[in-house]
């Protein structure tokens, strides 16, 4: 039982490594979109090109109150999540992996959005804008929809 909990420990601190790092890199990536990085190779398809997103996904349209709001229930919600997957008896480490990337990259927009008023996107892709935080969110949602399906068929075949 012992090496059952320094495992889970291990899980835990190389997930929470990982998704530290990547928020880290997003919020460097948007220190230099905002500050020093100009863009670059802005092709047809793909470049660095800094731009401020006062609207919410695919630019939509909504005042920055509602989407703060909003922001903070869902973070509710993934942390709600998060704690009922840590603390269950089998973890699953790819449902926290995933969650951990939602919450990490959800929590780096809202910082934007508070401080700034914005989202700082910095990538160009084919027709839009994305940074390092919206890849992790679509990312870790991608994973935790794969893996809660994979539960839900094992469950159900029984």
């Amino acid at each position: 039982m012992r090496l059952f909990k320094a495992l889970a420990k291990m899980d835990l601190i190389i997930i929470s490594f990982f998704g530290l790092v990547f928020f880290l890199m997003d919020r460097f990536f948007k220190y230099q979109a905002t500050r020093g990085w100009s863009s670059i190779g802005s092709g047809e398809y793909f470049g660095w090109h800094p731009y401020f997103n006062r609207g919410v996904g695919f630019g939509l349209p909504v005042p920055n109150v509602i989407t703060i709001f909003l922001t903070i229930i869902i973070l509710s919600l993934v942390a709600f999540l998060f704690l009922k997957q840590v603390s269950g008896v089998r973890y699953k480490v790819l449902g926290i992996f995933s969650l951990s990337l939602i919450f990490l990259g959800a929590t780096s927009n809202l910082i934007d959005r508070i401080l700034f008023g914005y989202v700082v996107d910095y990538l160009f892709v084919i027709t839009g804008y994305v940074n390092m935080a919206d890849i992790m969110i679509v990312v870790g949602f991608s994973i935790y929809l794969v893996e809660s399906n994979y539960k839900y068929k094992i469950t159900n075949t029984k």
